[in-house]
C-alpha cells in the first residue's frame, strides 16, 4: 500500500513539525504527498492518479463498494487530502503557512492515523514509529 521509505518520511515529518519545529517547505511536501496519492491509488486502484476531482470521485465510488472498515477509512483520509490539495499546494496562493499547518495537523495527520492502524501495518517498524508519535 505505502512503502516503507514513505512511512519513515512521514514519520520524520511528523518529528520535526512536533518537535524540532523544523521548517518544511510546501514544495518537498507536495513531492510526499504526490507519491503518497500514487501509492494509494495504486494499490486500491491499479492505476496513476489522473486529476483531483477524477480521483475524488473514484474514491467515493470505491468506498461503497468495499466491505472493509479500515480500508474506508484510509480511503476517506486520503479524500480529505485531495479536498485540501489545491489550497495548499498552490503556486498562486501567497499566504500558505496557516493553510499549510492545519494541512499537517489535521488531514495529514488523520490520514498517518489511519495509515498506522491498518492490518498491513500493525507490525511494521516505521508504522510503529510513525504510530507511536501520533498518539
Amino acid at each position: 500500500m505505502l512503502s516503507a521509505a514513505m512511512i519513515q518520511q512521514l514519520y520524520t515529518i511528523q518529528f520535526d513539525h512536533r518537535y524540532t519545529k523544523k521548517h518544511i517547505s510546501r514544495k518537498s511536501m507536495k513531492i510526499i504527498v504526490d507519491s503518497i496519492i500514487e501509492q494509494i491509488c495504486s494499490h486500491y486502484f491499479q492505476i496513476r492518479p489522473n486529476g483531483i476531482q477524477k480521483l475524488r470521485l473514484l474514491i467515493n465510488t470505491k468506498i461503497v463498494s468495499i466491505n472493509e472498515e479500515e480500508d474506508k477509512a484510509i480511503l476517506r483520509s486520503l479524500s480529505a487530502i485531495l479536498r485540501e490539495y489545491s489550497t495548499v499546494f498552490s503556486k498562486t496562493y501567497s499566504d500558505h503557512d496557516q493553510d499549510f499547518n492545519d494541512f499537517l495537523n489535521q488531514e495529514l495527520f488523520a490520514f498517518m492515523k489511519e495509515l498506522t492502524n491498518h492490518s498491513l501495518f500493525r507490525t511494521d517498524d516505521n508504522a510503529i514509529r510513525l504510530r507511536s508519535l501520533l498518539i
